[in-house]
């Protein structure tokens, strides 16, 4: 569990590592997002795991959440999610995700506090992983726990 901001409420948060091919890309704190479809990586995530110069924008889409729409395209490379037990760091159960596993945002336009907020936005975990996977979110003690592997 996590607080994303610093005035608003606690929120399911797992960690995952980025797998592409056989290789480890990157370690991921993602908030669980039961209403997303699909899992996006944050745009400071993009930067910071270096996919976001990595992307098919020949098959990018507009998304729509909470915040409003955002475009966003898949990476050039099929991207697989280890999720980390967060009582168990050793245990990891790899979601098998639908295409497209991950998606990336483009660049912010704006300038200043919006882009500021932007690259602080938490990466979200969506259906297209949460259905192959069971988490169990323990509000009481404020943990993410996998409960058992795939369906």
């Amino acid at each position: 569990m996590k607080k994303p901001h610093p005035r608003g409420g606690e929120y399911p948060f797992v960690k995952a590592i980025l797998i592409v091919g056989n290789q480890e890309a990157g370690f991921i704190e993602f908030l669980v997002d039961t209403g997303a479809g699909v899992t996006t990586l944050s745009y400071g995530d993009s930067i910071k795991t270096g996919f976001i110069n990595k992307v098919n924008k020949n098959k990018c889409i507009n998304t729509l959440g909470v915040g409003g729409t955002e475009r966003a395209c898949p990476p050039k490379q099929h991207i697989s999610i280890a999720l980390v037990d967060s009582n168990n760091p050793g245990k990891k159960v790899l979601a098998p995700a639908d295409y497209p596993a991950v998606l990336i945002p483009q660049r912010p336009k704006a300038r200043g506090r919006t882009y500021s907020q932007e690259i602080a936005r938490p990466s979200i975990l969506g259906w297209n992983i949460l259905h192959y996977a069971k988490l169990l979110v323990d509000y009481v003690n404020k943990e993410v726990k996998i409960c058992f592997e795939g369906k």
